[in-house]
């Protein structure tokens, strides 16, 4: 159950989902306060990441940090710090959300400028786990911690073909009478389903989001710009392209020309490489391709004779359409999710989709959950669409109630997810720390 308290509501809303169910739902959210955290020390083996931990410098010890490497051993600036350094041969140490001048005060206010990671040549867990209690244990860090594995929830499972557009290809096809008068011109728009439901794949009528209903209030404003960490982004994508936030202060000449502390950021950034090619490493596969799957599913572009249509996709004109920034984190390494939460905020962001999650129940990493309080409490403002940010995050794909962090976590947004007969999905996580469930796939 989640943690009682308060739960954060966006001061101010976006036009595009007044009216809208989700709305009403979010203004019904139960309360829900910070979590008074356990820190992952006694994480399970299998969910510890070896030869890397974060820490946290203690604000006291903050001024005297000065990076620097002697003898291929990291160092602080900290002699206790430096210690420990030598005694488990650290190999980098890293500030784990690079400085952006912009927003320096704002980042130091939350602490993130004293979030590191540590990396070293650990043989083993067991070797982990020692380096990162005794950095822990030193007076000159507010704490330590593991950094976790983390997987994908995906929300459709494959059934076999080289892509999941060539199933719903497939399906389309059986189902000729589609669109129908008044519905989008997208030709896969048959197979969805999940936005109006006749029962065209068995399941039951009217066990969908209503969509059709909702564009008549909005299809999607460009003025929203919604993060999707997950995979990577075809960013000539046909029915993806139009609908891509592209970075208004930089130019792609090998330079961080906006200063914001990445490199030709120009469509997002790959947190995963620490480089800015989003392309996901095969987009072929399932996992490699869920970033173009989840962003189609929010902003493909509608009513443009071209593949599927985008909840908030537009209307099919230049100027409609909620834009999408990518965050890629699974590639063919994984890791970047805390910075790039913080990214979405600095960068314009108010809505974080994130369809990932820890691999064993209770536990998470506090430098994720301290980047998701920064998302929520400081994106958007004065002239974004809204003062705050949501944060959405899947329950997970386990079958199970039990607390599957980030999503449990009470200021993220959990979703469940449900089957083309409005049941739970068989492999959706569930309980009563879910806020909402939303069609997901067939298993």
């Amino acid at each position: 159950m989640k943690h009682p308290g308060t739960k954060w509501p966006p001061a101010e809303v976006p036009q595009w989902l007044s009216g809208s169910v989700l709305f009403l739902l979010m203004l019904l959210l139960l309360p829900a306060t910070a979590l008074a955290q356990e820190l992952n020390h006694d994480a399970p083996q299998e969910a510890v990441i070896e030869g890397v931990f974060h820490i946290k410098v203690a604000e006291t010890a903050t001024p005297s940090i000065q990076l620097d490497v002697q003898d291929g051993v990291a160092r602080m600036g900290i002699a206790s710090l430096d210690q420990l350094s030598t005694e488990y041969q650290v190999t980098r140490v890293e500030r784990m959300f690079r400085p952006n001048p912009r927003y320096a005060d704002r980042h130091a206010r939350w602490g993130l400028d004293r979030w590191y990671r540590v990396y070293f040549e650990a043989g083993d867990v067991a070797l982990t786990r020692d380096a990162m209690l005794a950095f822990h244990a030193d007076p000159n860090t507010e704490l330590a911690e593991h950094v976790l594995v983390k997987e994908h929830a995906l929300s459709y499972v494959n059934d076999g073909r080289e892509s999941f557009v060539e199933a719903m290809q497939a399906k389309a096809a059986a189902n000729p009478d589609f669109p129908g008068e008044g519905d989008p011109s997208d030709p896969l728009y048959a197979d969805q389903w999940h936005y109006q439901n006749t029962g065209q794949t068995g399941g039951t009528a009217g066990a969908d989001i209503s969509l059709p209903q909702a564009w008549e209030i909005e299809t999607g404003s460009p003025d929203v710009i919604v993060q999707v960490v997950d995979a990577g982004m075809q960013i000539d994508h046909p029915d993806l392209a139009q609908n891509l936030w592209i970075n208004p202060d930089e130019v792609a000449d090998g330079t961080d020309t906006d200063g914001n502390g990445f490199i030709d950021d120009i469509y997002g950034y790959n947190f995963a490489n620490n480089n800015a090619d989003v392309a996901p490493s095969n987009p072929n596969a399932q996992g490699d391709s869920h970033g173009i799957h989840v962003s189609g599913t929010i902003a493909a572009v509608t009513n443009n004779d071209e593949g599927v249509s985008g909840v908030a996709g537009g209307d099919g004109s230049p100027d409609s359409g909620v834009r999408i920034m990518t965050a890629q984190t699974f590639s063919n390494v994984v890791g970047g999710f805390a910075e790039a939460i913080i990214y979405g905020a600095d960068n314009g962001a108010v809505i974080s989709s994130n369809s990932w999650g820890y691999t064993s129940p209770g536990f998470f990493e506090q430098a994720v959950l301290d980047a998701i309080d920064y998302f929520v409490a400081e994106a958007g403002g004065p002239d974004a669409p809204m003062n705050g940010g949501l944060f959405v995050n899947s329950s997970g794909n386990s079958n199970s109630s039990a607390n599957f962090y980030p999503g449990f976590y009470p200021p993220a947004m959990a979703v469940a997810a449900t089957d083309h007969n409005d049941g739970k999905a068989s492999y959706s996580n569930f309980g009563d720390w879910v806020e909402i469930a939303a069609p997901g796939g067939e298993a």
